[in-house]
């Protein structure tokens, strides 16, 4: 398995989950995806920068966090597939909640 087409399952998730496709998301996942990672054979682990803006109504925009993705990859099968997704964040501005998944 290359390291790009590891890349781009990555990537292609974060364009995802950008447009609100969830039901696209999960289809770049495996079966038993989970949310925290494990180390095993067939896998690949990978870190990801993370930056979340949030824009009002107004057109004001602002940094909502930062952080970074820590993913686990499957790598056993034809194309890779997300196994794991843990997100850690660095900084926030959350306020009272959000209905944002990230």
């Amino acid at each position: 398995m290359s390291t790009d087409a590891v890349k781009d399952v990555i990537y292609q998730s974060c364009l995802v989950m950008d447009d609100e496709k969830f039901d696209e998301y999960l289809a770049l996942c495996t079966q038993g995806y989970r949310v925290t990672p494990n180390g095993s054979p067939g896998t690949m682990n990978v870190t990801s920068a993370l930056t979340i803006y949030f824009t009002n109504d107004r057109g004001d925009t602002k940094v909502f966090a930062i952080g970074r993705y820590n993913d686990v990859v499957d790598t056993s099968g034809a194309t890779p597939r997300l196994k794991a997704r843990e997100v850690r964040l660095e900084t926030r501005s959350l306020g009272t909640g959000s209905q944002i998944p990230f």
